[in-house]
């Protein structure tokens, strides 16, 4: 059960995508062309995490005259040496770019929390090969057959299923964007 905190009378719902991409990676759009269509599909916020980089001096509020958006960058770090390209992580609030960490995940995870920043598995329903065996992200194992709600992320619909077997049944999710 949910409880408002004191002196809070209600939830409010706030709608964002926290994975995108800009022409700085492997989008093909601006952070403008991004900020426009969030505006047009009445998200709240977005969070750009392109890929090994950190695109610094976009985050603001964007507005169209009747709506605004925030707009937030992070970083998704994988390793481009790395056969099959797998375990990317989006990484929020690092506030420096972190892709230099990239070949070792548990030196990555500790370098975003020490710089004050949250990660997260990018995809943590992509298959896992059949010869490159689940990484382990400290005591989360990163497969994607997950055991327990500790062990997976909301970021996928193929998740939703599961979700909704382990939520209250008046619980909102949504995942991803699609206007």
């Amino acid at each position: 059960m949910i409880k408002n905190l004191p002196g809070m009378n209600f939830m409010e719902e706030i709608i964002i995508n926290l994975h995108m991409h800009t022409r700085y990676s492997d989008g093909g759009g601006s952070h403008h062309d991004i900020a426009t269509a969030a505006l047009h599909c009445g998200l709240d916020a977005v969070i750009v995490t392109d890929h090994n980089v950190l695109v610094k001096d976009f985050e603001r509020y964007v507005s169209n005259g009747r709506r605004k958006v925030l707009m937030l960058i992070g970083e998704e770090v994988h390793d481009q040496g790395r056969k099959p390209q797998k375990n990317h992580l989006l990484v929020f609030g690092a506030n420096q770019e972190l892709a230099v960490y990239s070949s070792d995940p548990q030196a990555l995870i500790n370098a975003a929390k020490d710089s004050g920043g949250l990660s997260f598995i990018a995809h943590p329903n992509d298959p896992l090969s059949r010869t490159t065996p689940a990484l382990k992200f400290g005591t989360v194992s990163a497969n994607s057959r997950p055991s327990s709600p500790q062990n997976f992320t909301v970021f996928s619909t193929l998740t939703f299923p599961r979700w909704s077997r382990i939520t209250p049944s008046q619980t909102r999710f949504a995942s991803g964007t699609n206007c």
